[in-house]
């Protein structure tokens, strides 16, 4: 194995005797239950589902143990927080424009190192409040590797702040490592038994474990944002026409009301559901029937404007473009408008389309790297599940 070098050492002494000092104050300030876990054999990857922001606080505050963890590029955009970040913990960074190969790679080089790492699983923070689509690669890489496995699972941070939320909710979260599989015992698994376990032990839906506890988050104004998550109608079937004020949500096209409570659940007299979860397999279907019933392929299915475009260089710095940039879908195709210019390429010819933040709409082609974000609240699910579609995946 090789030696650790100098860095390492120096993040290894904040791990152990600086973040358990933080860790308290972090805890109260997020009304945050820790379970306090303390593995014995090393080195092991640490999966964990994503409800919040803050959830590399919560797995840290959980797991006393040095990893190094996986951030997305987005995270890393303000250099300040980047460098801050190199220097506690030195993270995996996973920039959009790479192939997934390359962040691959890397976590296999730093575990076979005998470095741990942690990654949400989810690689972005549920919309919905149950956990979502895991990539198969994470077991692939456990059984590469020839290490451990720690699955961690919180709870309660969903309906904290809702990825939409403009505000973070009164109320608890819990965290707690659910197994900590050891060498031996991924020897002895299947990759796709590794895959199960990770998926059984990571899933969460927030709404069905709210009807059990009975818990209450309250926020002043519960419903706002709401739609940068919520965008198909229940009553008219219209998409993108939503918008919130308070603990409402209503329809621009038709009479559709619905209004929140301070469990998180939703209630109206024109929709069969009370949570967020069967409301987006609802709304999935309508992105699906805009692009099967479209005739004109020019047609503008969906269309958002003053946007805010920026193009990502090579050095992975952002540079802002335009800040009346226009995204549309259309049957097989996306658009961004911005400096004059239209960056227009079929479904299937985009190399990666992602969403990070509330509502960032990360497009990838072979000619350009854009970050569209939006002034006022609007989902950019929208666009990326219309292009996976055209691409002929449904999306989990």
């Amino acid at each position: 194995m090789k030696q650790m070098p100098n860095n390492f050492r120096r993040v290894k002494f904040i791990w152990k005797y600086v973040a358990p000092v933080l860790s308290p104050i972090f805890c109260k300030l997020f009304g945050f239950h820790r379970s306090v876990y303390k593995p014995v054999e090393e080195p092991f990857l640490l999966v964990s589902n994503h409800t919040d922001g803050a959830d590399p606080g919560f797995v840290l505050s959980d797991v006393r143990a040095y990893f190094r963890f996986v951030s997305s590029d987005h995270v890393m955009e303000n250099p300040v927080i980047r460098n801050v970040f190199r220097f506690i913990g030195r993270p995996l960074i996973n920039y959009q424009k790479d192939s997934s190969d390359v962040i691959y790679n890397n976590m296999l080089e730093t575990l076979k190192r005998g470095i741990n790492v942690q990654l949400m699983a989810e690689a972005r923070v549920t919309d919905t409040g149950e956990t979502g689509y895991i990539s198969r690669r994470n077991a692939t890489l456990v059984k590469e590797a020839g290490c451990g496995l720690i699955t961690h699972r919180i709870t309660g941070g969903y309906l904290t702040i809702p990825r939409w939320a403009d505000e973070r909710r009164k109320g608890p979260v819990y965290g707690e490592v659910v197994h900590h599989y050891t060498k031996a015992e991924i020897a002895q698994m299947s990759e796709d038994e590794v895959y199960e376990a990770m998926c059984r032990d990571l899933y969460v839906n927030a709404y069905e474990e709210n009807r059990v506890k009975k818990q209450k988050y309250i926020a002043e104004n519960p419903a706002q944002s709401a739609e940068y998550v919520l965008y198909g109608c229940p009553k008219c079937g219209t998409v993108g026409k939503l918008h919130t004020k308070h603990d409402r949500l209503w329809c621009d096209c038709c009479d559709f009301e619905a209004t929140v409570d301070d469990y998180g659940f939703w209630h109206s007299k024109d929709m069969a559901w009370d949570n967020i979860p069967d409301w987006d397999k609802y709304q999935k279907e309508l992105i699906y029937k805009l692009i099967d019933e479209a005739k004109d392929p020019d047609q503008v299915l969906v269309e958002h404007d003053e946007q805010l475009v920026s193009v990502m260089d090579e050095k992975g710095d952002v540079h802002l473009a335009d800040e009346h940039g226009v995204i549309r879908l259309y049957k097989d195709s996306i658009e961004v408008l911005w400096d004059g210019k239209s960056t227009r390429v079929k479904g299937t010819d985009v190399r990666k389309i992602s969403y990070s933040s509330k509502g960032t709409v990360g497009i990838v082609t072979d000619d350009v790297n854009l970050r569209v974000k939006t002034k006022e609240p609007r989902a950019a699910n929208i666009y990326l599940v219309g292009v996976r579609y055209m691409k002929g995946h449904k999306t989990i």
